[in-house]
């Protein structure tokens, strides 16, 4: 039960981190900076991470590293595994310090060693590195409640620091007829072919045929693991709160009706990568047509009505007059006899 309680909370931290960029991560008054990391060594090298632990709360905290391996699942977004597939690192001030404390309202650097041994496998390691802070009580010397801080770290084992991404759309779809009011539906799922990670950045353009822009929407830097895909997001206008939320789906910026232009241009800005630029374009046409289709619809529907009522030669309606005046008279005489 406890390894289950502990793995639901690595999960609500590692879901944090995936809307992070490379800022802090904050939980409760704790913070751990930065958010994400990736570096390059070989086997039998070693590496040394500063990070920052920040403790705005009234309560002394023993830190403890673990971490878990993470991979591309559903649409690309990164996932936890069960196994740890990169052992290699330590914390520092573990080897000069039995309790490593983080005080009541102090900032404290920690040092993180990565050293992989020689022979490990060539490739890139995604890891989410959990910082475990435990309460300590005075009385019982600890309490049982543990605040996990995670920050991603990506390490790559390799001879060499060039940039081996590669980046291309891998499918792009966009309906060819779409209504004037309502968001598209769209997807862009960004492949990534090379032999290391790379951060998604581009944008999508609306515009019209004759290339005048409409609007652009810049995709969140997301990061796309090695040999996997991932569906791009892109950042929508701040409410009035100013908050900024991430979508797939494309709004219409205003009332549009012709023809234009969507258009994919996946960027990267590594000067030794496979790939610079990537355009994808396709061609639709915006009209509100649901709205015809009611238009239509309460045409048909009134003409129906029409139709269905009987229509009365001249004679037939001379002759309904005829009675109908008839009755009106009579009705008219009893009345009068009356007084």
């Amino acid at each position: 039960m406890r390894k289950l309680a502990k793995l639901f909370l690595r999960c609500q931290v590692f879901a944090l981190l995936v809307f992070l960029g490379n800022s802090a991560v904050t939980a409760a008054g704790l913070t751990v900076s930065p958010a994400n990391n990736y570096i390059q060594l070989n086997g039998g090298e070693r590496q040394l991470l500063l990070y920052n632990l920040k403790n705005e709360t009234t309560q002394d905290f023993e830190v403890t590293l673990d971490a878990s391996s993470f991979a591309a699942g559903v649409n690309g977004e990164p996932q936890l595994q069960a196994e740890l597939a990169f052992p290699y690192f330590s914390l520092a001030e573990a080897s000069s310090e039995t309790n490593i404390i983080l005080p009541a309202g102090a900032n404290r650097d920690f040092t993180v060693i990565v050293e992989p041994p020689f022979g490990v496998i060539n490739q890139e390691y995604p890891l989410t590195l959990f910082f475990q802070l435990t309460p300590v009580n005075s009385e019982t010397n600890k309490s049982t409640v543990i605040t996990n801080l995670g920050t991603n770290l990506i390490v790559l084992v390799s001879e060499s620091n060039l940039d081996k991404s590669r980046l291309s759309v891998k499918d792009f779809s966009w309906p060819k007829i779409v209504d004037s009011f309502l968001p598209a539906p769209i997807k862009v799922l960004i492949e990534n072919q090379g032999g290391n990670a790379a951060l998604l950045y581009g944008k999508i353009i609306l515009q019209r045929r004759s290339g005048k822009v409409v609007t652009e929407r810049e995709f969140y830097p997301d990061l796309v693991l090695a040999q996997s895909t991932r569906q791009a997001r892109w950042k929508l206008p701040a409410d009035a709160q100013g908050t900024i939320s991430l979508s797939d789906q494309f709004d219409l910026p205003q009332f549009l009706f012709g023809s234009y232009q969507i258009k994919i241009e996946l960027a990267s800005l590594h000067p030794n990568s496979l790939e610079q630029t990537t355009t994808v374009m396709a061609n639709f046409f915006a009209l509100p047509y649901r709205l015809l289709l009611t238009v239509i619809l309460v045409i048909v529907i009134v003409w129906l009505f029409k139709r269905k009522k009987p229509r009365l030669s001249r004679r037939e309606a001379d002759e309904l007059f005829t009675q109908k005046m008839a009755s009106i008279r009579e009705q008219s005489e009893k009345f009068e006899s009356k007084f």
